[in-house]
């Protein structure tokens, strides 16, 4: 069911990959500036990373635009919350261990628990809460093996224990949402990954609302199975522009990704174009072939599991890379390297770098015993390696690779590596999920085509995940040989 006809003026702005969608909306922004005030102007979106981009790209201070939000922040801002007032990881552990269950409190980067323990029970209430069903739907839809009783059981609890505590989660903000902002302009983003929660939430935000703008992509709604919700885009009730020139894609890889999303049936029709240049598209590459050369580069998997063997070769190549957790190199490691190869070439370095440095070393080896605790006391203040000697009990100055022997072995072989072929500043690299990198980009991508057993290779939410991974591509695609049975290659063809 789409947006009711009455009330705001309301338009559905339908970017495809790359077409500038943000650059359309903060246009919008801008006219409707010259005649309203910017806290009466909402921005809102599934993500953070969206709204923290409209605010950078916006030509005002963020503290003058409060409701450029995510919804779940401006839940929290609206209910008057602090953050002990909200379920932590350590709280739901807590929970488990109240009930005798076995929670972790972790969410992986799809923002669904990880599959340890009893977690797969709150997945289940709480995909039930986002799509208004109920947790027996939910648990039967998952294919959960627990009795339906223990999961209705296990959602009493969690309430019983929130109240008890009084805690809110994410959920709760949505659920118990009141009191919205009086917006003018109400403009959301992401719209395609919205749950239907989330759109009640939308729903109670408009009463005052002017312009109501709907943007996204619903080709490229990725989360259905976290409960996103795209008829709402689809049946929308008003005024639709779709944004037909992609700055980012190419000619051969629009047409890879074109016949991956062209046998979706549920979707709005459109069509864009590419950019004039032609791109490369290569489909059964060995991962052994792959150097990464010019540009940036994204090496994308279905699942964790998946990028195992793309970090593997990354490492043993030298090339340093960033996930979705940091780089794969700690920064206090990099920090510490870049330190005592400084101190070694005569320079001087703050004491927290030296600090740094002794935290990578072994007491009695490294330094003297004690003299840590020394070091550790000092601030704002610059050391020589002769200061380090003198005065800090350091006991040697071979090269890093020598001292560092907390480093390890295994780290040490990849540092030199990574240090012969472009240095530790050289990090073009990113290794994920594609779950991960919605909204991303990079000149290259390289895919491994190969999915889990719980998933239909071919329905039309894979479609779309497939879809959205090959259009992160500026310059390249690359789609690699499968290794099993169950993967993605012919979606390709």
């Amino acid at each position: 069911m789409g947006i009711a006809g009455n009330g705001p003026r309301r338009r559905l702005i339908i970017g495809p990959p790359g077409t500038g969608k943000t650059t359309k909306l903060l246009s919008l922004v801008d006219e409707h500036l010259a005649e309203y005030h910017p806290s009466e102007i909402g921005f809102v979106s599934f993500t953070r990373k969206a709204t923290k981009e409209a605010q950078e790209r916006c030509a005002l201070d963020p503290q003058d635009l409060p409701w450029f939000r995510t919804l779940h922040s401006l839940a929290y801002r609206c209910l008057g919350l602090n953050r002990n007032q909200v379920m932590s990881t350590q709280h739901f552990r807590d929970f488990g261990k109240r009930y005798g269950l076995h929670f972790t409190g972790r969410k992986d980067d799809q923002g669904m628990f990880e599959e340890r323990g009893d977690n797969h029970i709150l997945n289940a209430i709480n995909l039930a809460r986002n799509k208004l069903t109920t947790p027996a739907e939910e648990a039967i839809s998952l294919g959960l093996s627990e009795p339906i009783w223990r999961v209705n059981e296990v959602a009493q609890w969690l309430i019983e224990y929130k109240r008890e505590e009084m805690l809110l989660d994410f959920t709760d903000m949505l659920e118990q949402f009141q009191d919205p902002p009086l917006l003018r302009i109400l403009i959301i983003d992401e719209a395609q990954d919205l749950t239907p929660l989330q759109w009640q939430v939308i729903d109670q935000m408009l009463e005052h609302v002017e312009y109501l703008y709907v943007a996204g992509d619903d080709d490229q709604c990725i989360f259905q199975w976290a409960g996103a919700c795209i008829d709402r885009m689809i049946d929308f009730d008003g005024e639709t522009e779709i944004l037909d020139q992609s700055y980012r894609v190419p000619k051969m890889i629009q047409a890879a990704a074109d016949r991956v999303i062209s046998r979706v049936h549920n979707r709005v029709p459109k069509h864009w174009k590419a950019r004039a240049e032609t791109g490369e598209f290569n489909q059964g590459t060995a991962l052994d072939n792959i150097v990464p050369s010019e540009g940036s580069w994204m090496f994308l998997a279905r699942t964790n599991f998946g990028l195992t063997a793309m970090k593997r070769h990354l490492e043993q190549l030298g090339f340093l890379y960033m996930t979705n957790f940091g780089p794969s190199i700690k920064p206090e490691i990099i920090q510490a390297v870049r330190a005592w190869e400084r101190l070694r070439n005569g320079g001087s370095i703050p004491a927290e770098g030296c600090q740094l440095i002794y935290q990578q070393m072994t007491s009695g080896i490294g330094y003297e015993r004690g003299a840590k605790g020394r070091l550790d006391k000092l601030s704002e203040v610059d050391l020589c390696i002769s200061d380090l000697r003198g005065q800090f009990g350091l006991l040697s100055e071979e090269p890093w690779f020598v001292v560092m022997t907390k480093i390890g072995k295994a780290n040490i072989d990849y540092i030199r590596l990574v240090l012969s072929r472009g240095g530790l500043a050289d990090c073009r690299c990113y290794v994920g999920t594609i779950h991960s990198v919605k909204g991303g980009e990079a000149d290259h991508v390289v895919l491994a085509p190969d999915v889990p057993a719980k998933v239909d290779c071919y329905d039309d939410a894979e479609r779309r995940v497939w879809y959205v991974a090959a259009t992160r591509a500026r310059e390249s695609l690359s789609l690699l040989l499968a290794t099993t049975n169950r993967n993605v290659s012919v979606m390709f063809l």
